[in-house]
């Protein structure tokens, strides 16, 4: 009985983690999307190690005439309109879905979260590092 009492004991405490995990990934992109402009900089500030080296990369890039991304992946349109109404919802075991309005038609933007803990970075968004490394071959 003690065994099976700390057995359901422990899926309760693991339950509970993922639970804080997913809340603080939600907050994170809640927090991306009140602190975006039309850079990138907040992927560069909440990005992953990986992430971050894939946007210095674009900007190398960038600044040797190619261009590998023709849009802002946060707003995933060229000219975003910033909204403030945005939806967060969690989507399978790393992913986090953004809905929200732009001017012609209604945008989802998938961002892929990893934590250690409730401390979470970005490790993609809508697979830009893919996009990127592409380019850059």
């Amino acid at each position: 009985m003690q065994k099976w009492l700390l057995s359901v004991l422990l899926v309760s405490m693991s339950s509970l983690s993922l639970a804080e995990q997913d809340a603080a990934k939600i907050a994170l992109i809640k927090r991306v999307y009140k602190e975006a402009d039309m850079s990138l900089n907040v992927l560069k500030k909440y990005g992953s190690r990986a992430l971050q080296n894939s946007l210095k990369l674009n900007d190398e890039l960038t600044r040797k005439g190619v261009l590998c991304l023709s849009y802002n992946p946060i707003w995933q349109v060229e000219n975003p309109l910033p909204t403030q109404e945005v939806k967060v919802s969690v989507v399978g075991k790393h992913g986090i879905q953004a809905s929200f309005q732009q001017p012609e038609e209604m945008v989802s933007v998938k961002y892929m979260v990893e934590c250690v803990g409730n401390t979470c970075k970005i490790a993609d968004v809508d697979g830009i590092k893919g996009i990127i490394e592409q380019c850059a071959k």
